[in-house]
């Protein structure tokens, strides 16, 4: 897990209440970055498909279908849960639904550092036992099997860096394009693989774009210039890019 902020996203019904919460979050706990809020389920499943947030705040008692009724429709979370509610009467249920922590109106301080303590550990364990696996593997492994791992919105995918053709930012995500055309976007920014993905075959040809080696088709000259991938993508290279690129092909 980086040193960046779990994204989160409060959804509540009270206008008021989603902003005391925010507000409390950017105070007392810079673990999480707020990404953005919701005023009830609907609203809240769009958000969620936008950010996909580690962590999301909920209420119970919302218009048209409560927070347990939003959170049936994921079948598996692909999110830590902490409810934050006005009403003591649904904890039982909140522990089936394997929620991280119940806050109680108006939200203790303290008791939501630590909800969000509780949460930034889940989430660092997961992820860090997913990596010691993918890096064993790596180093166990023959040259050119290496895989890379890619949190998505329902959990997480393990694919070889063979298949990926080209990587492309997209403010704090990157989309990841496969040799068999599939497009994912992972909630990682750019910068978060690049180190990675340079030792497994990939050069960085602009501020946005990190390509495969292997897929390079041609170099088109101009001012930074273009290279054409096996997938017929058209990628700019930016001038500052070029001589890394000219490097490799040395």
């Amino acid at each position: 897990m980086s040193a960046e902020p779990l994204r989160c996203v409060v959804i509540d019904d009270e206008a008021a209440s989603r902003d005391v919460l925010e507000a409390y979050l950017g105070r007392y706990c810079p673990q999480v970055q707020v990404v953005g809020k919701a005023a009830d389920a609907q609203e809240g499943m769009a958000l969620i498909a936008r950010t996909t947030p580690h962590l999301v705040f909920l209420d119970i008692e919302m218009p048209f279908r409560s927070g347990f009724d939003m959170l049936a429709s994921y079948g598996d979370l692909p999110f830590q849960v902490v409810f934050v509610t006005a009403y003591s009467d649904h904890a039982l249920q909140a522990i089936q639904v394997s929620a991280v922590d119940y806050l109680l109106k108006p939200v203790n301080i303290g008791l939501l550092q630590m909800a969000v303590e509780k949460v930034v550990a889940r989430v660092r364990d997961k992820e860090h036992v997913q990596r010691a696996r993918v890096l064993l593997d790596n180093l166990r492994g023959p040259a050119g099997e290496q895989k890379v791992v890619l949190p998505l919105l329902d959990g997480f995918e393990v694919v070889q860096a063979r298949d990926i053709v080209r990587c492309e930012a997209e403010d704090n995500f990157t989309w990841f394009v496969l040799t068999s055309g599939e497009r994912k976007m992972i909630c990682r920014p750019l910068k978060h693989y690049e180190q990675a993905l340079v030792q497994l075959g990939f050069v960085r040809v602009h501020r946005s774009h990190l390509v495969s080696i292997g897929s390079i088709r041609k170099y088109r000259k101009g001012k930074g210039g273009v290279v054409v991938l096996a997938d017929g993508a058209e990628i700019p290279v930016s001038e500052a890019c070029k001589p890394g690129l000219m490097d490799v092909f040395k």
